[in-house]
């Protein structure tokens, strides 16, 4: 469907982030970061749609249309940094929603026809919410777990970065969290029944390790997990962790759901 080209719709959405430049080198650097995660997630959501082609019976518009959902899932961070100049939903506003806003906004969809046009306005709205709401018409169902999946798989590699002892500090991709010894109870034990963490809970970035590490939870296709096995994404989140025996039992069954995902 032409609506629905890809390469037209890379060229609208680099059309609009040229409009979010700065001569600020913190600022630019995160423009550039944003714009960078954004075709890391395409990838990552054409290369999971690719791992289940043939088994999950989606039409080739399903596929474009989830496509197009990774594409903009993020176009909320941009109006978002600019007025607020933070990544923190909490301190600002509710990115997935405002990129719903901004989308809509920019008419990028316009001549898609609506039911395509509703998936993709879900992939976007809905990529960062806590939980998957229950009961989604099946296309968007699909498109809105591959997203989340994709955009999962590179931010594990930005925060691995990033939270690295030698890593240059940007306070607005670490969320201004602390780089202490502490960690917070509340999430591990989150984990260890089995949930995800809360984000509002975190306070340091050994916080945010146990947040990243408890999306096993909610990883929805055995290609995400085999990623994060095969790319030691695990192996970087825990190690940096306290050799603590109430993390160890808590991660445990966590590695063992993963393990169990990946070879599903």
């Amino acid at each position: 469907m032409k609506s629905m080209e890809l390469e037209q719709h890379k060229a609208l959405f680099l059309d609009f982030v040229s409009n979010f430049q700065s001569d600020v080198p913190l600022d630019k650097e995160n423009y550039d970061l944003k714009r960078d995660h954004t075709f890391r997630v395409l990838h990552w959501a054409q290369q999971i749609t690719k791992s289940v082609e043939g088994e999950c019976g989606r039409s080739p518009d399903c596929l474009r249309a989830t496509h197009l959902g990774a594409l903009y899932h993020d176009i909320g961070r941009f109006p978002q940094y600019r007025t607020w100049k933070t990544f923190a939903d909490p301190k600002s506003t509710n990115h997935g929603r405002l990129g719903f806003r901004t989308l809509k906004a920019t008419g990028f969809l316009r001549d898609i026809p609506e039911h395509w046009r509703k998936v993709i306005q879900v992939a976007v709205a809905l990529h960062n919410r806590r939980e998957i709401p229950p009961h989604l018409p099946k296309d968007m169902d699909f498109a809105l777990r591959v997203v989340r999946d994709a955009d999962k798989l590179d931010i594990l590699e930005i925060m691995i970065e990033y939270s690295a002892p030698d890593a240059p500090v940007n306070p607005v991709v670490t969320l201004g969290l602390s780089n202490g010894p502490e960690w917070n109870s509340d999430l591990l034990e989150k984990i260890r029944t089995g949930h995800l963490g809360v984000y509002t809970r975190m306070r340091s970035l050994h916080d945010f390790r146990l947040l990243m590490l408890s999306w096993v939870y909610d990883m929805n296709f055995p290609f995400t997990a085999q990623c994060v096995l095969q790319r030691k994404n695990w192996d970087d989140l825990v190690q940096p962790l306290p050799d603590d025996p109430a993390i160890r039992a808590a991660l445990a069954p966590a590695r063992a759901h993963l393990e169990a995902l990946a070879q599903r």
